[in-house]
């Protein structure tokens, strides 16, 4: 379903280890997500990305990052249509795979329990793998954020001279 702040994908599998089988924008890892290892034959899910423009909107968050950002969250639920309890992982899953992962992209997953309960966004437990992010938390949303207060590259003068001493030639 596409809608004015985003798009949502429903769907349902057997296995969430196989983004095959799944919604390839996620891929979860361990022995919880195939089933039966876990109570009933099969899972359902959901995934929302946020596609929108200008910027963050939870930004009103102490030391929220800036952008461009993209943000999305995933939900599992059994097959009976309970929501899945999903402690820390073990293992790191992978999230926000469906689109390419610049290198400098910052992951985030947002905290509910930071700042006495509104919430935040926190880094531990997530990190960019250039194809999305890998985190050991599976409970709300997810963020990639691109910090661009800083320049990338700074050349000193000897530098610009020969780049563009290069570029006139070519």
């Amino acid at each position: 379903f596409d809608f004015t702040a985003g798009k949502l994908r429903i769907g349902k599998s057997s296995n969430l280890t196989d983004p095959q089988r799944a919604d390839p924008a996620f891929q979860m890892r361990g022995t919880n997500f195939a089933a039966g290892t876990t109570q009933g034959a099969g899972f359902g899910y959901s995934r929302t990305n946020y596609d929108i423009s200008g910027r963050n909107p939870l930004q009103w968050v102490p030391n929220s990052p800036r952008g461009p950002y993209r943000v999305a969250q995933v939900d599992l639920y059994l097959d009976d249509g309970t929501q899945m309890e999903l402690p820390s992982l073990d293992e790191a899953s992978k999230v926000m795979s469906d689109a390419s992962s610049w290198a400098s992209w910052t992951c985030y997953w947002w905290d509910w329990e930071a700042n006495n309960g509104l919430g935040g966004w926190a880094q531990a437990g997530v990190l960019n793998n250039g194809e999305g992010c890998d985190t050991t938390h599976l409970k709300g949303a997810f963020g990639q954020f691109l910090e661009v207060t800083d320049p990338i590259n700074e050349f000193g003068d000897s530098a610009e001279t020969v780049l563009s001493k290069a570029a006139a030639e070519w």
